[in-house]
């Protein structure tokens, strides 16, 4: 996120900057929130971020992967767990499952 930026501008431009897609937020909440916190060696604090996660659908724009993607894809709902997930995102979509096949 920017200074100042909201979370829902964020993942607007967030999608457009990493997907190449225009979208607008279908709700106005997030669908769901995770903690990623990762700790040294010595067990200290590294690193902490938040991940919200929105259902948003696009507008306009061609899906391609930009400068900190390195692939982008469609991909239909019952195959997504055929990929190389991290543990937030697969967990996200095991418990989404039944929302997303709604909007699909």
């Amino acid at each position: 996120m920017e200074l100042g930026e909201t979370v829902r501008d964020a993942a607007i431009r967030e999608t457009k900057e990493e997907c190449g897609l225009d979208v607008e937020l279908v709700e106005d909440t997030p669908m769901d929130a995770y903690d990623i916190l990762k700790l040294d060696e010595d067990e200290r604090l590294w690193y902490h971020y938040v991940l919200l996660q929105f259902l948003v659908q696009p507008k306009d724009g061609a899906l391609k992967p930009t400068s900190d993607v390195t692939d982008a894809r469609w991909v239909p709902l019952k195959e997504v767990e055929n990929y190389d997930l991290t543990k937030s995102v697969r967990c996200f979509f095991r418990k989404h499952r039944n929302e997303l096949e709604k909007h699909s």
